[in-house]
């Protein structure tokens, strides 16, 4: 047992005003003996000695009835644990916010998340000014540590729901740091969540903040907000299947549609948007835990960076709802021809005249030794007829490495050294390179095609197996490609034809003969062209990030082509962040972390858009399997009775009460005091008639 106000058991001393009282009544009679009188005496003894034993039963009674309603002022208290506390004893109380996207489900009382601040809002009615409050929220969005209740509710009311699926188990171990330092007699944690499964992960970092929480004696408050399981289909993993954008050719896209339900679903609509517009709809049935790809088949009449969305109908949880893409179709493609020898390149120009006529491709053509003078960053791609040697090599792999497409022709003065040397600019070493030369040439096939590759797009009928002309070859170079190299075209002494070799963010194509009709016929046969044309744009399209980017995750972005000027990040909300030119300029790359909102973040200078990239949710937030109650009181193994569930409409302040001092016994110790106050004042009367009686 323990009193919560032991400084009242002072009061105790004031059980002995009744002895004194009594020790002053007593005085010495002087006694006078009268013989006639002996048998009055024997008669009084019994009585007298009966007086006596009521007046000590008086006595006791007055001092216990003192004595009980000082205990009960101190307030008693049975605790599992010998420890010492007073009313007055301060508190250090960690409150955990989940404010992922899963808390946005309504339920019988609003939303989960604003059920819960709700509840954390009440909470704080039980605290005192001077305890030790400290808010968290599982996003790391908010953390404020405050010994103001004011401050708390303010920050708290102010605390919206987020797209951040956030670390659970890092946000623990944060509180559970907090309350090991503290020397506060009150330590605790208060958790408000949806229980969902996705988000407690008893790992090891969640197994260290168990241990923590033992050490600091600290106790557990668990609210459970979460109704029962809700109906919900996510979709998720938007993307282009085709990696060449034209303007006003077909294009393919795809997403996964879940069902994250127990229950089938009929009929469920997936649209796709671009710009804002529905271009494409699909309808699916899913099974039970069923995943399918969805499809969607439009064209694309726009260019410049276009913003897709793959959208469900609405459900009970709508934020994993949407999927986001953004993809750029270039206008016009800025081209660099460098020539050794420009009748070399008079077949490039003629494949490229109807892109360069319609506008869609720009041409600006140049001997390969003014290479080292241009600035690169004025081209997306890049045609070399001739070799990488030289002293503008730096520069040209400084522009593939940042995303710039290179396309590569050995040019006819062009040795097996100068070739091999290519390869090695690429950091990719081909071992012994021949030059192979016949003056009738060699009727090879091609052993074998890549006509998945993006340059293959749309180049053959469907269903339709392709059938490519081999070239006739007066002069060649012959050599194995490492692995790191794709082979597009491969001849059938197994040399590569067409390779793609990638470095940096930038990636080339290679060509094994020039483009003139000495070295070959390929120049007229019918898919030299197409396969100029095609590769051009599937290089100018190399900047296209494959990269997932979740809400809260920080993001990369190439600014090496940026202007060194102050940036502008248009969040989804249209909130903009600003960005100072000398961050541009300091570094290659610039980091963005303010991404909590799901959707497209636009990059501007001044007006002009530079870029632009999405954020999604996690999938694992549309996974709304929760904890039943057992499961959570058996993840949280804490020493004692030191975790402890509250459920909605139960008394908060009585449970924390409880839970902090144990089971208070003053009401007790007040009732036993009443009663023997009813006994003494009945025992007094009776004692006074006896007296009477005797005088």
């Amino acid at each position: 047992m323990v009193f919560l106000n032991p400084s009242i058991l002072l009061g105790l001393l004031a059980s002995l005003i009744p002895i004194v009282i009594h020790l002053l009544n007593l005085r010495k009679l002087n006694r006078i003996e009268f013989s006639t009188l002996d048998f009055l005496k024997e008669l009084q003894k019994n009585k007298i000695k009966r007086i006596k034993i009521k007046q000590w039963i008086l006595l006791l009674s007055r001092v216990l009835i003192i004595l009980f309603i000082v205990i009960s002022f101190a307030r008693p208290t049975l605790e599992n644990a010998s420890i010492a506390g007073t009313s007055t004893a301060k508190t250090t109380s960690i409150f955990l916010l989940d404010d992922s996207p899963s808390m946005g489900i309504i339920g019988n009382n609003g939303s989960f998340f604003n059920e819960s601040k709700e509840n954390l809002n009440n909470l704080l009615n039980q605290f005192n000014e001077g305890d030790e409050l400290h808010l968290l929220t599982s996003s790391g969005l908010v953390d404020i540590a405050s010994v103001n209740i004011q401050n708390i509710r303010e920050k708290l009311n102010n605390t919206g729901l987020t797209g951040i699926s956030g670390n659970f188990s890092s946000t623990f171990y944060s509180g559970a740091t907090e309350l090991i330092k503290s020397d506060n007699f009150n330590k605790e944690i208060y958790i408000f969540t949806d229980k969902q499964k996705s988000e407690l992960i008893n790992d090891s970092l969640f197994e260290k903040s168990l241990r923590l929480l033992n050490e600091a004696k600290s106790k557990v408050y668990f609210l459970n907000v979460a109704g029962e399981q809700k109906t919900n289909f996510g979709i998720s993993n938007l993307k282009a299947n085709n990696q060449i954008f034209e303007q006003n050719k077909p294009i393919s896209f795809s997403a996964v549609v879940t069902n994250y339900s127990e229950n089938p679903g009929k009929n469920v609509v997936a649209s796709l948007f671009m710009n804002g517009e529905r271009v494409a709809r699909q309808s699916i049935d899913l099974g039970p835990g069923e995943s399918k790809l969805v499809n969607f088949e439009t064209s694309l009449k726009r260019t410049g960076f276009l913003e897709l969305r793959a959208e469900l109908e609405e459900d009970f949880f709508i934020a994993d709802n949407v999927s986001y893409l953004s993809i750029f179709v270039p206008e016009q493609i800025n081209v660099a021809i460098f020539y050794e020898k420009k009748n070399d390149i008079a077949f490039l120009k003629t494949a490229l005249a109807e892109a360069v006529t319609s506008g869609a491709i720009v041409i600006n053509e140049r001997p390969v030794s003014q290479l080292g003078s241009v600035n690169l960053n004025n081209f997306e791609v890049v045609l070399i007829c001739g070799s990488t040697g030289g002293n503008y090599s730096n520069q040209l792999k400084v522009f593939v490495e940042n995303g710039g497409g290179l396309v590569f022709f050995p040019s006819t003065s062009l040795d097996a050294a100068g070739y091999s040397q290519l390869y090695s600019f690429f950091n990719n070493n081909v071992g012994n390179v021949e030059l192979i030369e016949n003056e009738t040439g060699f009727n090879y096939d091609f052993s074998s095609a890549d006509y998945m590759h993006p340059v293959f797009t749309n180049l053959f009928r469907e269903n339709v197996r392709p059938n490519i002309d081999s070239p006739i070859l007066y002069r060649y170079f012959k050599y194995k490609a490492p692995p790191s190299v794709l082979q597009i075209l491969t001849l059938e002494d197994g040399t590569p034809f067409l390779a793609e070799s990638r470095l940096g963010n930038g990636r080339a194509l290679i060509y094994n003969v020039p483009p003139e009709l000495t070295s070959s016929d390929f120049p007229i046969s019918g898919l030299f062209a197409p396969l100029v044309n095609k590769g051009i744009y599937y290089l100018a399209n190399t900047n296209q990030s494959d990269t997932l980017y979740f809400t809260g995750g920080k993001v990369l972005l190439n600014t090496s082509t940026f202007p060194y000027k102050n940036l502008r990040v248009e969040k989804p909300s249209g909130v903009s962040v600003y960005i100072p030119a000398d961050s541009v300029k300091s570094s290659k790359y610039l980091k963005i972390s303010e991404t909590g909102e799901a959707g497209f973040y636009n990059i501007y200078s001044d007006d002009k858009k530079l870029d632009c990239f999405v954020v999604n949710i996690h999938p694992s937030e549309s996974n709304l399997s929760k904890y039943s109650t057992d499961e959570i009181e058996s993840l949280f193994t804490l020493d004692d009775n030191s975790f402890v569930i509250l459920n909605p409409g139960d008394n908060f302040a009585e449970i924390i009460s409880q839970a902090r001092f144990g089971s208070e016994l003053w009401r007790l110790f007040l009732i036993i005091a009443l009663v023997l106050a009813i006994i003494e004042m009945l025992l007094a009367r009776n004692s006074k008639k006896d007296i009477a009686g005797l005088e």
